[in-house]
């Protein structure tokens, strides 16, 4: 990020350097400050915690330029008592806030969170104007945070490439107890050609029975605003083996892709993280993916 300040003689200046925390562990890096008296360096370290709000960080999106991206933003109360949600705040630019009803205001009840429980508390709206990576991010207090804040980042790949986009970030099942019932998740897309794109089919790769896919052929119009769905993704947790020397460790992450391949002069190709996050008692399958088919 760059931003040019003038300085007074004898006097002095701050600014905020904002860590966003994207996974667990140490991260290390260099801030360089160029000034008209030279360069300074400075050494940045950081680490990344465990996240007991569950708050999901907006990464690895790929929008076509003129559309949207409005992911919605939930927050987990991992506390015995209510919390309350004080501030949330965009870093500018291009993303704004708005509640989950669109409404521009609401009670403060709407942000209480009971024990133990998650809601949505807002919605983020990005719109790519232009062609380029863009990163932001939401800042939230809660009653419970004190004067620190939970840092939320978004970072989105906007481009003028016609093909099938995918405004989700990750199909995400949550926390999947153990004698759930079978949970599905739509698969959206978005058409930025010039002309309708039918889709032949959507396969999960490896085969398991723990994912189905639900799909009907259909045809994708052009449009950049309105995500049409293709199809449904099913995760069913009885098809999971008990791994009895994992038991009582927690949950665990299964990672997956979801690609899609765009047949033109130019191919286009896209890919897409996809977890989801189970409760333990239960094996850890290999890698999948989602391959979307199109003609």
């Amino acid at each position: 990020m760059l931003f040019f300040q003038v300085i007074a003689p004898s006097s002095n200046t701050t600014f905020d350097v904002v860590f966003l925390g994207r996974e667990e562990g140490p991260v290390l890096n260099t801030l360089y400050i160029h000034t008209s008296a030279g360069s300074f360096r400075f050494v940045v370290k950081a680490e990344g915690t465990p996240n007991p709000y569950r708050l999901k960080p907006l990464v690895g999106v790929k929008m076509p330029l003129n559309s949207s991206y409005s992911p919605m933003i939930e927050l987990h109360n991992p506390h015995s008592e209510p919390i309350q949600v004080l501030e949330m705040y965009s870093s500018g630019g291009d993303l704004h806030l708005e509640l989950p009803s669109g409404e521009t205001e609401g009670p403060q009840t709407y942000w209480e969170i009971p024990p133990y429980q998650t809601r949505p508390v807002m919605k983020a709206n990005f719109v790519a104007r232009s062609e380029n990576n863009h990163t932001a991010y939401i800042r939230i207090k809660t009653n419970t945070t004190g004067a620190e804040f939970l840092y939320l980042p978004l970072e989105v790949e906007v481009s003028s490439a016609p093909g099938i986009y995918c405004p989700q970030e990750m199909i995400d099942f949550g926390l999947v107890p153990s004698s759930s019932s079978p949970k599905s998740i739509k698969l959206f897309v978005l058409n930025s050609g010039s002309k309708a794109i039918p889709i032949q089919n959507v396969i999960a790769t490896p085969v398991t029975d723990a994912i189905s896919v639900n799909f009907k052929q259909v045809k994708i119009p052009p449009d950049t605003m309105r995500p049409k769905a293709v199809a449904e993704v099913i995760f069913n947790r009885k098809y999971i083996f008990i791994c009895p020397r994992d038991k009582g460790r927690g949950k665990f992450r299964k990672l997956c892709d979801i690609s899609s391949k765009y047949s033109s002069r130019k191919p286009h190709h896209t890919r897409r993280s996809c977890s989801s996050f189970i409760d333990l008692f239960i094996l850890v399958l290999k890698p999948a993916h989602l391959f979307i088919s199109l003609t």
